[in-house]
């Protein structure tokens, strides 16, 4: 699913000036679902019309005018539009090598920290020339992982068996639907991203920033927030 496109407005003008009014608002919200779909709509009339806000035999002609005037494609039952179809190709092929690299970039980054520590534990063992400073070596990073004053934690790549904190989300105003859309945008947007920005020390810290910012993207959810805490049968047994 897609939230937002691409769009040259001027192409868009040169390319629909052979167009009345209705078949560009028709040929527009067409090509909108399309990019929603991640693919070809179905060639059912009513879908279309629902589609379009008009009777079936009103959708039928202005989708038959558009293909006669090379905007859209009819294809097995499906509309499609090469351009968007194109589009939406190009947008999974991405999203597939970013996911590839951001599982690349945590394998090699697990790797480099494996032999730093090991490196580390070995120049420790070296500098030592008794047992008796070894074994309290050894203590010392039993009882702390962290140099003496340090607050920095280690950082890693979201786990592959992330899950949201579906309560706190509720909490903050999230219906389901709207946790389970977010959850896949926060996935798909951290192992997306290559590098150290995508390495954290606070998952469920990240997820609850990233949750109050869809929050304030929505000022309407705020009110309902308690309403959807104590309503939703999922989460009453943790009042």
């Amino acid at each position: 699913m897609s939230d937002w496109y691409k769009m040259n407005p001027v192409d868009w003008n040169e390319g629909t000036n052979s167009l009345s009014l209705e078949q560009e608002a028709a040929y527009l919200r067409i090509c909108n679902a399309i990019y929603i779909a991640g693919g070809p709509i179905s060639n059912n009339a009513f879908v279309v019309a629902g589609l379009l806000r008009c009777n079936d035999r009103k959708a039928k002609r202005i989708v038959s005018e558009l293909v006669e005037a090379g905007k859209l494609t009819i294809e097995d039952g499906s509309i499609g539009n090469r351009r968007a179809l194109d589009e939406v190709s190009a947008r999974n092929r991405l999203t597939v090598e970013r996911e590839s690299a951001g599982r690349r970039g945590g394998i090699e980054s697990g790797k480099s920290r494996r032999k730093s520590l090991k490196n580390n534990e070995s120049g420790e063992a070296n500098t030592s020339s008794k047992p008796e400073q070894i074994r309290e070596d050894k203590s010392r990073e039993d009882v702390k992982e962290e140099p003496k004053g340090s607050s920095k934690k280690i950082g890693s790549r979201l786990p592959e068996d992330w899950e949201p904190d579906r309560v706190f989300a509720t909490r903050e105003g999230l219906s389901a639907s709207d946790i389970n859309r977010e959850a896949d945008k926060f996935r798909d947007y951290w192992r997306g991203m290559t590098g150290q920005r995508g390495v954290k020390a606070d998952w469920t810290a990240t997820w609850r920033n990233w949750v109050r910012k869809a929050v304030e993207g929505k000022p309407y959810l705020a009110p309902q927030a308690a309403a959807n805490w104590r309503d939703d049968p999922i989460y009453r047994n943790v009042l």
